[in-house]
């Protein structure tokens, strides 16, 4: 397990960096850095924390699938001052225990003011950051000193298209739950998950809000459940938690703004309704609250009866994990446990929605990083606050705030079973 967390992101996939590397030829070719040094792809070690390394145990990958990933950002006219270096910040789960991100697929495309900007003036780079997600970095050029061939006369500000793809192979789970039930408590928790178990945007296991939901996990489970029976009644208990779980305010625009709707779970108990983002802010925030690291997953997910098609547009949604000891990173959906999870479910039982499942392979991670923005434009009361997956390097002005000025659309290739 030590050994594979110590390499990096493409050897963790099967993937060798003897060979000359190809890139597409019309995008310039990923860095990966460590902070904002930039270091070769072959030299990189990315920091790799128990989420990055495969499952343990009771817990086990079973079989796989390739995905081509694409987010298309639009941005408003926008005026970037004089020495001012601006770029397009997104981010990405490189490694993750149920899906591997091929840090050389990574490619951006550019255009300003609908004229394509060479690929040569687009360049990305990946950056790692110890103890937090790495993000893509695309910087836009400064048209004050780049020939892009745009018109001259007052600068009515730069309308900025970013399209990103990457390739990410991504497992189905398979839990051997009789075995995890008999795994107890740890001494100590790795101290890589810290950041997973104390209060994060949307997500805070100290809130008073969650007493009676913790109340009703101990009259579930008793004082001396296993981590697995305590896990399972929080999901449940926080997927039932809403009198109105599918609440959306939407966006008077009409397309998807920045990310995902969410306003997190104190908010979303308090007033009883949210989506099922925040039912699994809420669950996320009860196993938190307990004593288990837990964080959610924005991605993309085929959330319908049948495969998802080869290529389609998809809507973010977000989803939760929970480690267990002896195990690793749980996956679970607290919308499909809501619907098919009676509240006398037995905990030794398995439940669809949790652990188990043949169509994870499905369900594409992009980013555990929640950030929420709150709209702030007069007459944005009735405006959604949203996840965001993307955000500006420097905070320019660009004449509309809040979060329906990062427009954002994403899209998903069914590439099929990986070549072993």
């Amino acid at each position: 397990m030590m050994q594979c967390a110590a390499r990096s992101v493409a050897a963790c996939a099967g993937l060798s960096l003897s060979v000359l590397l190809l890139w597409p030829p019309c995008s310039a070719p990923s860095q990966v850095a460590d902070g904002q040094t930039e270091l070769p792809l072959a030299q990189t070690e990315p920091a790799s924390p128990p989420d990055g390394r495969p499952p343990l145990g009771p817990l086990r990958r079973t079989t796989s699938r390739l995905w081509g990933v694409q987010l298309t950002v639009s941005l408003p006219p926008i005026v970037v001052p004089p020495n001012v270096s601006e770029a397009l910040l997104i981010p990405v789960t490189l490694l993750d225990t149920w899906s591997i991100a091929d840090v050389r697929s990574f490619a951006a495309r550019m255009s300003i003011n609908q004229k394509p900007v060479a690929p040569a003036l687009t360049s990305l780079t990946i950056l790692q950051r110890p103890g937090r997600e790495s993000q893509v970095e695309v910087p836009i050029p400064d048209i004050n000193r780049t020939p892009l061939g745009l018109p001259g006369g007052p600068d009515p500000g730069m309308q900025v298209m970013l399209d990103l793809e990457w390739t990410v192979e991504c497992f189905s789970v398979a839990l051997d739950e009789a075995a995890a039930m008999r795994i107890g408590w740890p001494k100590s928790w790795p101290d890589e998950l810290v950041r997973w178990r104390g209060a994060t945007p949307g997500i805070d296991p100290t809130d008073p809000v969650l007493r009676p939901l913790q109340d009703a996990v101990r009259t579930v489970c008793g004082g001396d459940a296993p981590p697995l029976a305590v896990a399972k009644a929080c999901v449940r208990a926080g997927s039932q938690s809403l009198r109105n779980p599918n609440f959306r305010q939407g966006s008077p625009m009409g397309v998807f703004t920045r990310g995902v709707e969410i306003r997190g779970a104190t908010a979303a108990l308090h007033a009883q309704q949210g989506t099922p983002a925040d039912l699994t802010c809420i669950c996320v925030a009860l196993l938190r609250s307990v004593g288990l690291p837990a964080r959610a997953v924005i991605g993309l997910a085929n959330e319908s009866d049948g495969p998802m098609q080869s290529a389609s547009d998809k809507e973010l949604t977000v989803w939760g994990e929970v480690w267990l000891p002896e195990c690793g990173w749980v996956p679970f959906d607290p919308d499909r446990v809501r619907g098919g999870v009676g509240v006398q479910a037995p905990l030794v039982q398995r439940w669809g929605g949790f652990g188990t499942e043949a169509d994870w392979e499905q369900w594409i991670p992009i980013t555990h990083e929640i950030s929420i923005f709150r709209p702030t434009p007069p007459g944005s009361a009735n405006l959604a606050t949203v996840a965001a997956l993307c955000r500006l390097k420097t905070k320019i002005s660009s004449g509309v705030a809040g979060p329906t000025d990062i427009l954002l659309q994403t899209r998903v290739t069914n590439r099929g079973r990986p070549q072993r």
